[in-house]
């Protein structure tokens, strides 16, 4: 395979207002904000930017040699990008799509709405923890729908009128759960992989889950959808149980992010284990790290594969964990996702 791969992202796309505080306000009380940023985001965006970061050297690095352990080599072919989404004909939409051109990310899937919304979402960030807490509106994002529902090519941007189907769809559920179940369906029959992150988690039809190659969720979204307590996911037996549950429904690799503690990963073949997380990492706003988590395992899963390679599932959380500890070490999911001769960096 000579042509760059493509990944197709399908998702939503906001305008985020982050909020840095002392700490969270309790019912009730009103409290002053720290500082306040009006920065692109949304996990579909975010994860669009995330994936061709990782796939890409920093155009503006000054690194050479070991300094860049985890750059991209001559070897490896850039990872071309297309968003697949809705913004509205409002300032912020025009905003949101030039961001992401501005990272040569193919926005042909992205559908402008007249007189809609944008997405738009508050994330509120502890100063001293760096946990965040957030609350959206869909926006046009709620409208969203394919331009050919049929047709797979549609996900691939411009590549795709010419008949070129993505090499992998990374789904979240930041648009309606019906149309990522359909996108599901027509790739798994075009034989294209998938990535589903159930994000915000929602029911899902146990027929989508033969549809999915990777599912790649949290503790919070896999408690809701197992259904199982949050807190008995601190107990790994619980974190099998789930995994397996998942694995037996069809979806062939589970990857169960535990934030400072790693993942835990299942896959059909019955391998299984746990990935460490990086450590002595500075947390600032955990905003964004499951996005980047997911854009890098992305482009570490096309790699592989366009090598040739035997997936090796490890190797690809290994390098997705680089991605999410770098991303939680500044504030702002997007201006944090990490280029791929950052991942390596250490304080």
């Amino acid at each position: 395979m000579s042509s760059s791969p493509i990944i197709a992202i399908v998702g939503g796309i906001n305008m985020d207002l982050v909020y840095e505080t002392e700490r969270m306000p309790i019912l009730g009380e009103s409290m002053d904000a720290l500082s306040l940023l009006t920065v692109p985001g949304g996990k579909g965006a975010n994860t669009a930017i995330s994936t061709y970061k990782a796939g890409h050297n920093n155009p503006a690095s000054t690194q050479t040699g070991s300094d860049r352990r985890a750059s991209v080599s001559k070897k490896d072919l850039e990872i071309r990008v297309c968003m697949n989404g809705a913004v509205g004909d409002d300032a912020y939409g025009k905003t949101l799509l030039k961001k992401l051109e501005d990272h040569e990310i193919d926005t042909t899937g992205v559908h402008t709405f007249e007189g809609a919304q944008s997405g738009t979402c508050v994330v509120i960030v502890e100063k001293d923890t760096g946990e965040s807490r957030n609350l959206g509106i869909l926006g046009a994002n709620g409208q969203y729908e394919p331009h050919e529902p049929e047709r797979i090519e549609c996900l691939a941007g411009k590549a795709g009128k010419n008949g070129t189907k993505p090499d992998l769809i990374v789904t979240h559920l930041g648009v309606p759960r019906e149309t990522v179940e359909q996108i599901l369906e027509t790739a798994s029959n075009a034989g294209v992989d998938t990535i589903l992150n159930p994000s915000a988690p929602l029911y899902l039809v146990s027929e989508v889950y033969p549809a999915v190659t990777h599912l790649i969720m949290n503790e919070s979204e896999a408690a809701i959808l197992t259904p199982k307590p949050y807190e008995a996911f601190k107990d790994p037996k619980t974190r099998e149980e789930c995994a397996k549950h998942f694995i037996d429904l069809g979806a062939k690799n589970v990857i169960i992010t535990l934030g400072e503690k790693g993942a835990y990963y299942r896959t059909e073949s019955g391998q299984k284990g746990h990935v460490a997380a990086e450590k002595n990492v500075r947390v600032r706003d955990t905003t964004g790290a499951g996005d980047s988590f997911i854009g890098a395992y992305a482009v570490d899963y096309v790699r592989q594969k366009h090598r040739g390679e035997k997936f090796d599932i490890v190797q690809a959380i290994t390098f997705a964990s680089k991605a999410a500890a770098r991303t939680i070490e500044a504030i702002g999911a997007q201006e944090s996702l990490p280029w791929a001769d950052e991942m390596d960096r250490k304080y």
